[in-house]
């Protein structure tokens, strides 16, 4: 949760199913959503898996 807690960032992973098993079929990324689980906006797309994510402080 962020340090005003209004908003989670969580990663997530996309899976398929594959007979009578999942396994995954794209690259880990980081998401964020606020305080009631609602509005997710996906925050990295990059190639690679996106995992552990912290938050920094911003500078003005």
């Amino acid at each position: 949760m962020s340090p005003d807690g209004t908003q989670v960032v969580f990663a997530a992973q996309p899976y398929r199913a594959v007979g009578q098993n999942f396994e995954p079929s794209g690259d880990s990324n980081l998401w964020l959503v606020d305080d009631l689980g609602s509005d997710p906006t996906q925050v990295t797309a990059d190639q690679g898996n996106n995992y552990d994510p912290a938050w920094q402080p911003v500078f003005h």
